[in-house]
Order: C-alpha cells, then structure tokens, then sequence
C-alpha cells in the first residue's frame, strides 16, 4: 500500500488501519500506538493510519472478513469496486498481491474515470458551442 500511495498520491487516497485491538481491557489500542509506528517508520509510510478501537472479531463480522490483510478499493463516486481479502481463496495459496490484483484493478478505475472526465469536457465544450453560436 506505501508503494501504491507513493505511485498515486494525487489521484488516490490510502489509508491504513490496524486492526490489532482484541478487546481486551488492559491492552487498549492505545497500547498498540508505538508498535504501528514502528512498522510504518520502517517502511518510510506517509500515508495516514488509523487505529481501530473496534475489537478484531467484532470488525471482522461486521466487514465479512475472515482476517487481514483486507483491502478495499472504492471508485470515485465512493462505491466500493473490490474488496481484497483471502478468506474466500479466490487467489489461491498465495493470497492477493498488491501487484497482480490491486494496482491493475486501481490503474483500470483510474483510466475509466480519465475518460469520464474527458467525455464529460467534451460534451461541455459542445452544449458551450452549441450556447454560443445558437444565440448568434
């Protein structure tokens, strides 16, 4: 995911969240602050982090997730495109790749919302002309 923030960072937003809490009272998530840090530090992310204060089990359920890593991926109108998780294997023994499933599921949002976007332009720029000369 640093990768992917570091490739996309003016056209995509990542964020991480650790999901580590168990529940339990004398280790809150809280606790887990310098542990997070560290890894993150390790692997120069600058992307921004969240620690969940959801207990991992009640997380889990309530995002039909088997366990991590999970990664969900929302086109730009905020509709989620993929959820990637190894609960299901779908992606074998290895499990999904940022590199085979992510970025090419990223880049493919990403070009279609390029066209979009220039299909949009275009059509503004004709109903402009259309404005502009039907009014001469």
């Amino acid at each position: 995911m640093v990768q992917l923030h570091r490739r996309y960072r003016d056209r995509v937003a990542c964020i991480s969240v650790s999901v580590d809490y168990s529940g339990l009272l004398d280790k809150p998530p809280e606790a887990l602050r310098q542990q997070v840090l560290e890894i993150l530090n390790a692997q120069h992310a600058t992307l921004q982090n969240f620690l969940s204060a959801t207990p991992d089990h009640v997380l889990y359920a309530s995002l039909n997730l088997a366990s991590v890593p999970a990664v969900f991926v929302y086109r730009p109108d905020g509709q989620l495109a993929k959820c990637f998780d190894n609960g299901s294997g779908e992606y074998g023994d290895e499990g999904f790749s940022y590199a085979k499933h992510v970025v090419p599921l990223v880049e493919q949002i990403l070009t279609d919302a390029s066209h979009a976007g220039s299909t949009e332009k275009e059509a503004n720029a004709i109903d402009e002309h259309a404005n502009h000369t039907g009014s001469h």
